[in-house]
């Protein structure tokens, strides 16, 4: 594996979000399950706080492509304790999708305000 060898698996977790990501653009919505799925893996044993953010976001966007809303409503958020502004964007605003895409749309109207006022969007 290209990471060990140069030292760089620190970047594990994003380069299989970014891997998952476009195999769900191609519609490999089970093959970028399971990508993201270890991207998540990795994120958590190096105790990558934003990997574990940012996967959930994209596992939630995933979901919700391959007709699986549902299953995304049920996943529990990850702790957003001191995320940066842009992640709890992401999350809040990929939890909504997810709300909307099941029929939840009071839930999901309050996540895409939420999502706007942590990302520092102003109302309109």
């Amino acid at each position: 594996d290209d990471l060990l060898r140069y030292r760089i698996e620190v970047g594990s977790p994003y380069i299989r979000i970014v891997r998952a990501a476009a195999l769900s653009g191609l519609g490999l919505h089970k093959d970028a399950l399971t990508e993201i799925d270890a991207a998540l893996e990795a994120a958590d044993s190096m105790s990558d706080l934003p990997g574990i953010q940012n996967g959930y976001a994209l596992k939630m966007r995933i979901l919700v492509a391959s007709g699986a809303a549902y299953r995304a409503c049920g996943l529990e958020p990850p702790d957003m304790d001191g995320a940066m502004p842009f992640v709890l964007g992401e999350v809040y605003g990929s939890r909504a999708l997810a709300m909307v895409s099941a029929g939840r749309l009071q839930e999901a109207e309050d996540l895409v305000l939420a999502a706007g006022a942590a990302s520092h969007f102003p109302r309109r």
